[in-house]
C-alpha cells in the first residue's frame, strides 16, 4: 500500500464558513468550490467520483448519491406558502445552486432504487445505477450470540 497517494484535504470556500446554519447551501457551495480544485488535479488521476454533495455534479466523472439533497420538481408545492419569506428565499437559492451544479449526462450511482428513481425524476438523468453498499450478509447471519436491544448509528461528520 506504499504506492497509494495520500488523500488531499481541500478546504471549503470562505463564504460557506459564514453560513454555519445553512447546511444545505453550505454543502452546495463546497461542491461548487471543488470544481476548480479537481480541475487542477485532473491530469494526475483517471477517474473522479464525487460522493459528498448528493447532487450529480458535472465536474466529476460520476457521482454517488446517498440521499437526494433537494427535490427540484416538487419543491414549490402547496406547503411553500406556510414558510416565512426568508425561508422561501433560502429554499429558492438552494434549488437554483443545485440546479446549476447538476449534470444530466454524467452517470450517477445510488444506494437504493428509491434514490435512483428520485434522481431520475428530479434531474432528468437516465444514467442512474443502484450500487448497494458492500455488506457481508453471510458473516452477519452466522452470529450466534444472544443480542439485546441495540441501536446502531453509522454516520459521518460532514462539517466541523
Amino acid at each position: 500500500m506504499g504506492n497509494i497517494p495520500r488523500p488531499r484535504v481541500l478546504g471549503e470556500p470562505p463564504i460557506s464558513k459564514l453560513l454555519r446554519n445553512a447546511m444545505t447551501l453550505r454543502s452546495l457551495l463546497a461542491a461548487s468550490h471543488l470544481k476548480e480544485a479537481v480541475g487542477r488535479l485532473r491530469s494526475r488521476y483517471d477517474l473522479v467520483i464525487e460522493t459528498q454533495s448528493n447532487v450529480p455534479v458535472g465536474w466529476a466523472d460520476a457521482s454517488y448519491v446517498h440521499f437526494p439533497l433537494v427535490d427540484l420538481l416538487n419543491f414549490y408545492d402547496e406547503n411553500q406558502y406556510r414558510l416565512r419569506l426568508y425561508e422561501r428565499a433560502y429554499n429558492a437559492l438552494v434549488v437554483r445552486v443545485a440546479g446549476a451544479l447538476a449534470d444530466r449526462a454524467r452517470p450517477v450511482m445510488t444506494n437504493s432504487s428509491w434514490t435512483a428513481e428520485y434522481i431520475k425524476r428530479t434531474y432528468g438523468n437516465d444514467r442512474v445505477y443502484v450500487v448497494h453498499p458492500p455488506v457481508n450478509v453471510e458473516e452477519l447471519s452466522t452470529l450466534s450470540y444472544e443480542r439485546g436491544k441495540i441501536v446502531l448509528t453509522i454516520s459521518r461528520d460532514r462539517f466541523r
